[in-house]
């Protein structure tokens, strides 16, 4: 079990939300400022800090997309449907199949290996 107070982390939630349900603490020596301080969802301090900060400087993460036909993490495709609509599809075998997410989340929920690992245990 990992100690939350060692890992600094921004986050909009308040410290008893972020420990969790089962762990949050709230004093209510004083009930009146315990049941403002329940409902109150958001870390100021966080939210000025991204107020402040230019949109370019956020954190970002980039999406990728895995299809199930072709087993690879492959290029997005777009595809035109009825009426205007676009459809995101696999970009080389335009499968519908297809999910999307981080690069590390789509390699371990589909357990995919990199090819330099598969290589080296050839070796």
């Amino acid at each position: 079990m990992t100690d939350n107070t060692t890992v600094t982390q921004d986050s909009f939630l308040h410290e008893a939300q972020r420990e969790g349900k089962a762990t949050g603490k709230v004093d209510i020596s004083h009930l009146d400022d315990a049941i403002e301080a329940v409902c109150d969802v958001m870390n100021h301090e966080v939210a000025d800090l991204y107020k402040k900060k230019d949109e370019s400087g956020w954190p970002t993460s980039t999406m990728k997309v895995y299809c199930q036909d072709c087993r690879a993490i492959v290029p997005p495709g777009i595809m035109e449907l009825r009426r205007k609509r676009t459809r995101m599809v696999c970009g080389k075998c335009k499968s519908k199949k297809i999910a999307r997410g981080s690069e590390k989340a789509l390699e371990g929920f589909y357990r995919i290996e990199k090819k330099e690992k598969k290589q080296e245990e050839k070796k």
